[in-house]
């Protein structure tokens, strides 16, 4: 038991060759996001490398250069604190951006377009998908994340709030370094960032999870599992009104099948109480196995 615990422990550190893949693939991207779009057009769009811009522009420090200052103390801080297995892939992805973009720098390639707003937009999108494929993978790109780990342990604020906090300090500073206007496309650049990291790791194909009240719940969920296939959960529930004791049905369809669904139930009980909502992400039989999650 103590060896398959180690195997298991000791492949969760150094991950599959896949993970890897994605990390590097993501950290290259972002890179790209960073040199072609947002750094050219003086967009610091929140963290480490948004700083490390504002550097740039005032003291003519290469950006990688910064990002890899900044960093090395955080993971040699994190090293000492946690080991050096659980941040192996945050130190990883940290370097590997920071050395690609250095790299980027060095090829002084012509950013794709010299408009700000254009440059905001596609520029969140690119870097949003590069950590999008690296967050998948089971990394990060470190910098912030392993700042607000830190003082989550230290101080014990959320790292959702060091996050933000850290971020509005870094575009409040693009703000008086550069100009309001530029601060707010940043703002931009950081919402399509993370619309995209949340894209790439949940995708578009919402499921949804329906909760039907009805007087014929078995005669529905029997229906619902030879018509559809899906599975049913009942359980009980009280109806405030009339005090009665009834049976909800809930069960999780395609997005294709919810029509059906709502079509079937109607057909079995007309005063039937549907409620349908939004599931980013189902795992289980009839749906994505954790093993496809991760692939």
């Amino acid at each position: 038991m103590d060896v398959k615990k180690s195997l298991d422990t000791k492949r969760l550190v150094r991950g599959t060759w896949r993970e890897w893949l994605g990390i590097t693939l993501g950290a290259v991207i972002t890179a790209f996001g960073l040199d072609l779009f947002l750094i050219p057009n003086k967009i610091a769009a929140g963290g480490v490398s948004g700083f490390s811009t504002i550097i740039y522009y005032y003291f003519n420090i290469p950006v990688g250069v910064t990002m890899l200052v900044i960093e090395a103390p955080l993971i040699v801080i994190a090293w000492r604190r946690w080991g050096f297995g659980p941040i192996l892939r945050s130190a990883y992805g940290a370097i590997l951006l920071s050395v690609v973009l250095l790299f980027l720098e060095g090829l002084h390639l012509k950013a794709w377009t010299n408009e700000t707003i254009l440059a905001a937009i596609y520029g969140g999108i690119l870097c949003g998908v590069g950590m999008g494929i690296v967050f998948r993978s089971g990394g990060t790109t470190g910098g912030t994340d392993l700042m607000a780990r830190l003082l989550q342990q230290t101080t014990g604020t959320s790292v959702g709030k060091t996050l933000l906090m850290i971020d509005g300090v870094v575009v409040s500073l693009a703000a008086i370094a550069f100009e309001l206007e530029v601060a707010l496309y940043a703002m931009i650049t950081i919402f399509m960032t993370s619309k995209m990291i949340d894209f790439i790791q949940e995708g578009m194909a919402y499921s949804k999870a329906v909760l039907i009240i009805s007087e014929n719940n078995d005669l529905i969920g029997n229906t619902i599992i030879s018509e559809l296939e899906r599975g049913v959960t009942l359980f009980p529930c009280l109806g405030l009104y009339k005090k009665t004791e009834k049976q909800a049905v809930l069960c999780v369809v395609a997005q294709s099948e919810i029509n059906r669904l709502k079509k079937l139930v109607y057909a079995l009980d007309e005063e039937a109480f549907i409620i349908v909502s939004n599931t980013h992400e189902v795992l289980g039989k009839g749906f994505k196995g954790l093993q496809e999650k991760q692939a």
